[in-house]
């Protein structure tokens, strides 16, 4: 006995969210559906809708947020049942369904030991929550799980058991796709849109679509819900929400539902997302993975295919560009090594995804109009162009393998350097997405991820310029007869200046909330700066100006810490800024008792960037003491690569390892199947543990006492060692390990899942 179902409501845009983003065609800021009374008085635009009490305005000038009683929407309205002894995961069950048959789910699809679906789902009602919601998958026909009919009924059982068969559905489900393609897909085209949405509607009933990859969407766009709306809907937090879809994607794809290369790829690129305080180098692990089934599927010779295949071609153009752009902004932001090497793909000589590859989503989209999604398209492939051209610098400063010696290497620097800059500045030129944001033509939604590459474009400046600040460093140190590098702090410092305008734009448009998880990496690193420089400030109108940057930091950190796990980032930089204050105190930073001595004044050349930019502070500490400054870059760099907080010493206050006992390499254990050299033989310093010696005094010069430094990848040797290694003239100095990836084996597979523990939870 079958019946047709019926298609899932099209819904243009979600309701349940306020943001401004939401709008497809607005030409103008669309005006809060909520605002306070401080708001209401001083006429701006109130976020207090989106995060929630207080709003930023009233927390940046001190007020109450007071906003009068108002009724809520029925379908918003809390259940009356306490939850509230419930663990997070517990919440989202299916209600017990009577159910007399069930829907046939074809050939692929062995839905024993599932409980059969219902055939008519109710409305959310007022006394609904998202636990109402989950049905199991097979009342979707176009979702499907390939190799369920080989597992054992024991297995079925308890994957039912974690809800990893149930979804949920109508508004919510609404909700989350609509999410996902608002804020995930229009940075991350890993799924087509234009295909994606027909299956969607079930207007065509003889497609599939792969559940691993439609829970790891759901994991996703989690994250980017209203807090407001997840609360109402009876789950704990969104971090209790986020975490419970992973798990959910995890065990399908531990368990081996899914077959297909491809649908596996794309599950692991999204997956990436994943990053916890109990599972700080996830990330890493499954680029590596995505990496292993893209390689499988052949999406790394995409262009091989021929012009009439162009269907196929796009598809694994996507995935692959998209690991690619996964793999340097990782890089970028958490320091560590690139996964796809320039030997194994030359982004160079292959043009990453175009306007041509994506026009078909255009008209498509049912989130955004075709003017917008056109604009956005247009965003990302800039975004893909950045990650070619970040591709040399990110070889250079955080290197594979064996570290270059900058001892006798520095008469290549001045060389490799003027062309990383010209290579920033050539796509800065020629491919950054310029907009006005106080033009109205501009969606806010464009607006908003142009912004977001400029983040990513200064963060890539300011990596730049602390390796050309460290190598002017070493020339300095080691007496180098090399040619004088070009003093880089005046651009040092506009790029950390720029980042903090960034940051204030995202935090006063009320649009911070929607930042992707990989942004805290790249703030951790200016936020740090700036409480140093706080702390250097001479007097209190200097603080009073520095002060109100790092509110901003403050503010999106605490936004980060509601649809995050990166509460340990921020003890991180407490620990820190902790740490140099205690220095500071006990007289290690002899540059706070020169406070009555003039300040230079900046060149007639770079006069507007010097007045943008603090000359004192964090200038006069790089200029006067750059082995303290390098000391606390390297401290920064070095725990966010590892993963490891910092130490704690018996008397309560942290103690950071000192520059000297940084291991020679200090790379997370990455996948067997990466071509990485036997590093245990290579570099036995590597696998020692950390000692935590005494701090010593943070002004002392850092050639004095060891032979080695490491700071980004960047080393620096006394001139007297003659068996220093010279960086190699081609390749702009980077040595690239030529050794090929090994082809896909359940033998690499399987090691790949023992050595990083991805086998269950």
């Amino acid at each position: 006995m079958s019946e047709t179902l019926p298609p899932n409501p099209r819904r243009q845009i979600v309701g349940t969210s306020t943001n401004v983003l939401h709008a497809p065609g607005a030409r103008r800021t669309r005006r809060a559906p909520l605002a306070c009374q401080h708001c209401r008085r001083r006429k701006v635009r109130c976020n207090l809708a989106i995060e929630g009490p207080p709003c930023v305005n009233c927390r940046l000038d001190g007020f109450t947020c007071l906003l009068p009683p108002r009724k809520l929407p029925r379908c918003l309205k809390p259940r009356l049942e306490a939850h509230s002894d419930h663990p997070p995961e517990s919440m989202l069950v299916d209600r017990d369904q009577d159910i007399n048959d069930a829907k046939e789910q074809g050939d692929n699809n062995n839905t024993s030991g599932l409980r059969p679906a219902q055939r008519h789902i109710p409305t959310s009602g007022p006394r609904d929550s998202i636990s109402s919601t989950l049905v199991p998958y097979a009342y979707y026909p176009y979702l499907n799980a390939p190799n369920l009919h080989r597992l054992p009924a024991s297995d079925i059982t308890f994957l039912d058991s974690q809800k990893c068969f149930s979804v949920p559905s109508g508004e919510f489900l609404e909700t989350l796709i609509s999410h996902y393609f608002l804020y995930v897909h229009p940075c991350l085209p890993v799924i087509n849109e234009a295909e994606f949405w027909p299956v969607f509607r079930q207007r065509e009933r003889h497609k599939h679509f792969s559940l691993l990859v439609f829970q790891a969407m759901l994991f996703v766009a989690s994250s980017y819900l209203p807090v407001e709306y997840v609360k109402r809907s009876g789950v704990q937090s969104i971090i209790a929400l986020r975490d419970t879809f992973y798990r959910r994607a995890k065990l399908i794809y531990d368990f081996e539902l899914e077959n297909d290369q491809l649908r596996l790829g794309q599950a692991a690129v999204l997956l990436t997302y994943r990053c916890s305080s109990t599972d700080r180098l996830s990330n890493t692990t499954w680029l590596a993975l995505g990496i292993q089934h893209a390689r499988a599927v052949k999406a790394h010779v995409y262009h091989r295919y021929p012009t009439n295949e162009r269907a196929a071609r796009v598809t694994l153009k996507r995935l692959w560009w998209c690991l690619i752009l996964r793999d340097r902004l990782l890089s970028l932001g958490v320091r560590r090594a690139l996964q796809i090497l320039p030997c194994h793909f030359d982004v160079s000589s292959h043009s990453p995804l175009t306007y041509e590859d994506l026009e078909d989503e255009v008209k498509a989209s049912e989130v955004y109009d075709a003017a917008t999604k056109k604009r956005l398209i247009e965003v990302v492939t800039s975004q893909f162009q950045l990650a070619a051209t970040m591709t040399l610098l990110l070889m250079t400063v955080y290197p594979p393998g064996d570290h270059q010696s900058l001892g006798q290497g520095l008469d290549l620097v001045p060389a490799r350097t003027d062309d990383l800059k010209e290579r920033l500045q050539f796509w800065e030129s020629n491919h950054m997405v310029q907009v006005d944001a106080s033009d109205g033509q501009w969606h806010q939604a464009v607006v908003f991820y142009c912004q977001l590459t400029s983040l990513y474009y200064q963060s890539a400046r300011l990596v730049l310029y602390h390796y050309v600040s460290f190598c002017l460093f070493a020339q300095k140190n080691l007496e180098s007869t090399a040619q004088d590098l070009e003093d880089p702090e005046l651009d040092l410092m506009d790029a950390l200046t720029t980042m903090n305008d960034r940051v204030k734009r995202f935090v006063i448009d009320g649009t911070a909330g929607q930042l992707p998880i990989g942004v805290v990496a790249y703030t951790v690193a200016p936020q740090i700066l700036l409480n140093i420089n706080l702390r250097l400030c001479r007097n209190d109108i200097e603080r009073q100006r520095q002060e109100q940057p790092l509110r901003f930091y403050t503010e999106i950190s605490r936004l980060y810490n509601i649809r995050y796990d990166v509460e340990y980032i921020s003890a991180w930089i407490r620990n820190i800024v902790r740490t140099f204050e205690f220095r500071v105190s006990h007289g290690g930073v002899e540059l706070l008792k020169q406070r009555n001595q003039p300040v230079d004044t900046p060149s007639q050349s770079a006069i507007a960037t010097a007045n943008r930019c603090y000359r004192g502070g964090l200038s006069e500490l790089l200029s006067r003491q750059p082995s303290v400054y390098f000391e606390l870059v390297a401290v920064v760099d070095y725990f966010m690569s590892t993963g490891r907080g910092a130490f704690e010493a018996p008397s309560s206050i942290p103690i950071l390892p000192s520059i000297q006992c940084l291991p020679l390499y200090q790379e997370p254990n990455l996948p067997l199947s990466l071509p990485v050299a036997k590093l245990a033989a290579e570099q036995p310093l590597a696998e020692q543990t950390l000692l935590c010696p005494e701090m010593e005094n943070l002004h002392e010069e850092a050639s004095e006492a060891f032979d080695s430094v490491s700071l980004d990848g960047m080393w620096l040797f006394p001139a007297s060692i003659e068996s220093a290694e010279v960086m190699a003239s081609d390749n702009e100095g980077i040595q690239m390990d030529d050794m090929p990836f090994t082809d896909d084996d359940p033998v690499c597979a399987n090691s790949i899942w023992h050595d990083l523990g991805l086998c269950g939870e």
